[in-house]
């Protein structure tokens, strides 16, 4: 489940349904969805939308409001249940991906985390579903596109998407048992939420320590910095109603929350009148309608809702000035420039959404670009390094905000910053912004309603929410050409309107926070010390009988969930379910000016979409390397630019290693076992990171800048270049006349433009790597080197990694390790990995990669558990795709529709010999023609210096830090 903790930066039309603000944490998240969309709606739906009228009462529910929104191709229906007065918005749409939502104003009044922990452990079993987690259940018993949980910072919604109708219903019906009547254990409160326990559950003598899987994935969320400057500014700048606490739950305050609290909070907060529906798609509304009715809303009485109301903030009489503290970071280029500064103001009221769409515009133009006010004032006068978190105009809560955050800033240089802050201000407001450069930014907004993108469901539900939290008007924040209309209404009456706007909110305002952040070298040891000391305090108060109840509770729980429990009582799809055949395009492959180009016409709503694949065979290694760099700052270099575009760079890459850490980790641990992979991990990994990292340290960039250059008189050559373009029928003649005349420009003379390299010279040792970074949480893994797509035993490999990762990973991992996720994968190039991510154990999680292959030989492997990991297979294949991806698969890995069709048939056949074999053949340990990697991410571990047979490396980037400090 996901913690909406932060707010994104630069983000615009958030409410209006067009950029997707949540960062998404949860693999479970990260299917790719997409939408099947045309251009207008079919009869069908045309007939099924009149038949809704306002005034209307259908199923308990009465119609508020019926509205064609024609510039995303939707009716949308907004309706309210007469008996408990629940809201509900139904978006009817031409697309395949339906998406369902049940959500809940959840304002909390402290930082236990509540609302977050509510969210796991309603999730836990219900009393249509008694059965333990039938949440992750559920993620193999469908086919879903998308399952989730979310808690934001004064909201919880549960949203899901799928095709299938039947899967539809059957989720549906799992999501509202669970926040309706929800079990709520107090073994599921403290699996999910904290406990006390034994480190070792099996011995009596270990000592007694915090577990949980909330607590530990927030110890893992304040791994970042940014996260911390984030938190803090909306904490403060927001301080006198919910948003001063941390919603998703401080480490240090998540033990003091009661189980009594989760049940109240539930009873107070998730009533049916706190509560809004969403839904949207082309599946019928009235069924849907009639279900919740039936099944849960009827005979509910209605409540005030007051509780939850979040009122605006009191505004400041002066502007306020505040300063935090982090953990010190190895990896940045320059230790003397770790300073964080953000500046924020309070805004307008989220239901102003006019206003709100024009400061979205004022926004971009502020930011955006190269060109934009205060990328020139701060970024390129290198006063810092880049943006940092929230920058830009916010719109998640009830006051909205304008916020300039930036990262690597000297300690002396906070006051020099909000001196040129203020001086840009000024020189906006008197001199205002070009009309081409606000045009363009028009242009850019009209171009992404036109763009439809892989969710544009669950993109619409996200982006709505924050405003239909506080009741604002949904259907008229999606009318977009319209807010379009009236802001150019106003700039021509008005030529000065955006000078006024700045004016008001970033001049005369005072409701002003400047929140400064500087690394604290003990921050780590008092947090721990905090820690501990909240533990020695709790402890105290035990008696000799409670003390023995711990572990005694530690056993009954182990015990839970080690207990085989009777799955049947869930709903389930069938292989039956799945379709039987790959869905095939129409793909043109052509030539034109001797350069491979291949054509796929499809409904892009007059979009043009378009790729190039260059071959890199003849490119020196050296230059290789730096491709990545090469790629960020073609499209934006000058000479001028080039050094602040390479500290941005590094700094962004150093910025996601928490939030991605089991990617980096199994990108290590499979740098250890092929060529192409220790290859590609000098290209995306934390050796790429490192090398970043150096390459901004350096003093002088000529030499780079002379690389980059080399690498664009290599790589700009249509010798070299394969493309593919997806377009519309109706320009698809004048947009190939458009690329005819671009290649004929071009230098080169095409030659095999696809050829297929193999590096000789790269060694590969059988290893592991342990990177000690400052966390205080894990990201583990396993790489294993087994065989490519095409291999026969591919199919039941892929299949192997589902189900070990259902009955065997998430259980131990998860559920007895409190870690926020692990699992297995396989990949296209055939490397096998485990994976834990913000895991509390490391040791014990890289044992349990080891035993995963006893594990297949000790427990019965029955059908359903079989069929259960196809299931999870096929939610991936055959998830939608979006018109302006069809076709990729083809052109980026040259898989035919036959070769997919194959697979597809050797998947639904696997079994559990299959399985057994593969696993004894790849899986089973010590076997000297395997290759094995590993990683581990994390705080320092002595106990890998006991592994001998594993040959641990430690990379210490902190000790790295002090040793170039030194010198």
């Amino acid at each position: 489940m996901l913690r909406m903790f932060s707010i994104s930066q630069n983000s615009y039309l958030r409410q209006f349904g067009f950029r997707q603000y949540l960062r998404h944490c949860n693999f479970y998240s990260k299917r790719n969805v997409a939408s099947n969309v045309t251009n207008c709606e079919t009869n069908v739906l045309h007939h099924e939308a009149s038949k809704f009228q306002k005034g209307q009462i259908i199923h308990g529910f009465i119609v508020d409001e019926v509205a064609k929104i024609d510039e995303i191709y939707l009716t949308a229906i907004r309706l309210t249940h007469l008996g408990t007065g629940a809201q509900y918005l139904h978006l009817m749409r031409d697309d395949s991906n339906n998406v369902f939502s049940v959500g809940f104003r959840t304002t909390p009044e402290d930082s236990t985390g509540l609302p977050h922990i509510l969210e796991h452990t309603t999730l836990c079993g219900s009393e249509r579903y008694p059965c333990r987690d039938p949440f992750f259940k559920m993620l193999r018993r469908s086919l879903a596109t998308f399952m989730n949980a979310m808690t934001g910072p004064d909201y919880t919604i549960y949203p899901f998407s799928t095709q299938n109708l039947k899967d539809y219903r059957n989720l549906q019906s799992v999501y509202l048992d669970s926040v309706f009547k929800p079990n709520l254990r107090e073994l599921d409160f403290k699996q999910e939420g904290w406990r006390l326990e034994h480190a070792d559950i099996n011995d009596k003598n270990s000592p007694i320590v915090f577990k949980g899987v909330v607590f530990n994935e927030m110890k893992g969320v304040f791994n970042e910095n940014q996260t911390i400057l984030s938190e803090q500014l909306l904490n403060r700048i927001l301080p006198s109603h919910t948003y001063a606490v941390i919603s998703g739950g401080d480490p240090l305050v998540i033990p003091t929350l009661k189980y009594n609290d989760l049940l109240n909070f539930h009873l107070t907060y998730y009533h049916p009148s706190n509560s809004r529906f969403y839904s949207y798609g082309n599946f019928p509304l009235e069924d849907h309608l009639r279900f919740i009715n039936d099944q849960y809303l009827f005979l509910m009485d209605k409540i005030d809702t007051y509780m939850s109301e979040v009122p605006s903030e009191k505004r400041w009489d002066i502007p306020r000035k505040e300063h935090v503290t982090c953990r010190p970071d190895p990896m940045v280029a320059d230790p003397n420039r770790q300073g964080s500064i953000a500046i924020g103001h309070l805004c307008n009221d989220i239901t102003d959404i006019q206003k709100t769409f024009e400061m979205h515009i004022l926004s971009q133009l502020l930011l955006n670009g190269p060109n934009s006010a205060f990328y020139k004032s701060l970024v390129e006068s290198k006063v810092g390094v880049a943006f940092g978190p929230m920058t830009g105009y916010n719109s998640l809560c009830k006051d909205t905000m304008f916020v300039v955050s930036l990262l690597g800033v000297k300690r002396e240089d906070f006051e020099k910053v909000e001196k040129i802050f203020d001086e840009t201000v000024q020189n906006v407001i008197e001199e205002g912004f070009k009309e081409d450069h606000i045009e363009a930014v028009l242009h850019s907004i009209e171009l992404k309603v036109k763009h439809q993108t892989s969710s544009f469901g669950l993109q619409l539900l996200f982006n709505l929410s924050p405003l239909w939290n506080h009741n604002g008007d949904l259907i008229q924040a999606m009318r977009i050409n319209e807010a379009i209309i009236k802001f150019k209404e106003k700039i021509k009456t008005n030529p000065k309107y955006l000078q006024e706007i700045v004016k008001m909110y970033l001049m005369d305002n005072n409701h002003r926070l400047t929140l400064t952040m500087l690394p604290y070298e003990k921050y780590d040891h008092e947090k721990a010390v905090a820690e501990r000391e909240l533990l020695e305090s709790k402890l105290k108060q035990l008696s000799k009988e409670e003390l023995n109840q711990i572990y005694i509770d530690g056993k009954i729980l182990l015990e839970e969930q080690q207990k085989q429990e009777d799955v049947n009582v869930l709903p389930t799809l069938k292989i039956e379910d799945i379709k039987a055949d790959v869905e095939r395009y129409n793909l043109e492959d052509v030539k034109v000016v001797n350069v491979p180009l291949q054509i796929a016409t499809e409904p892009t709503n007059g979009v043009c979409y378009y790729r190039g694949i260059l071959n890199t065979q003849g490119l020196a290694l050296e230059l290789k390397t730096l491709l990545p760099l090469f790629n960020n700052i073609i499209s934006k270099m000058d000479i001028e630019r080039f050094t602040t575009l390479v500290k941005i760079n590094a700094a962004d890459l150093v910025n996601g290693i928490a939030d991605l850490g089991h990617s980096y980790a199994m990108s290590s641990a499979a740098s250890l076992v092929s060529p192409v992979t220790k290859f590609k991990e000098t290209l995306s990994g934390l050796e790429y990171v490192s090398r970043m990292k150096k390459i901004a340290q350096m003093r002088d960039l000529s030499s780079v800048l002379l690389q980059m250059q080399e690498i664009s008189h290599y790589i700009l050559n249509k010798q070299y270049l394969r493309s593919a373009i997806n377009l519309c029928e109706n320009n698809k003649h004048k947009i190939l006349e458009s690329i005819t005349d671009f290649y004929s420009a071009l230098k080169g003379t095409p030659t095999n433009t696809y050829t297929f390299t193999h590096d000789q010279n790269i060694e590969v040792e059988d290893s592991a790597i342990h990177y000690v970074l400052p966390y205080t949480v894990n990201y583990t893994a396993k790489a294993i080197f087994t065989i490519p797509y095409t291999d026969p035993d591919y199919a039941p490999l892929q299949v192997l990694s589902k189900l070990i990762t259902s009955h065997y990973l998430h259980p131990e991992i998860r559920e007895k390790g409190g870690a926020y996720a692990g699992g297995a994968i396989l990949s296209l190039n055939g490397i096998f990995a485990f994976y834990s991510y913000r895991d509390p154990n490391s040791t014990r999680t890289l044992d349990l990669f080891e035993k995963s292959y006893d594990f297949l030989l000790k427990h019965p492997l029955p059908e359903s558990y079989i069929d259960e990991a196809k299931l999870g297979i096929f939610q991936h294949l055959d998830a939608p795709v979006s018109p302006n991806n069809r076709g990729m698969i083809k052109f980026k890995y040259n898989l035919t529709d036959d070769d997919i069709q194959e697979q597809r048939q050797r998947l639904k056949t696997v079994t559990k010999d299959q399985l057994l074999y593969v696993a004894s053949k790849y899986l089973q340990p010590d076997q000297k023609h395997i290759k094995v990697g590993r990683a581990l991410i994390g705080p320092v571990n002595h106990d890998l210096l006991n592994r001998h047979s594993e040959n641990w490396r430690v990379e210490n980037q902190k000790e790295e830090t002090q040793a170039r400090a030194v010198e």
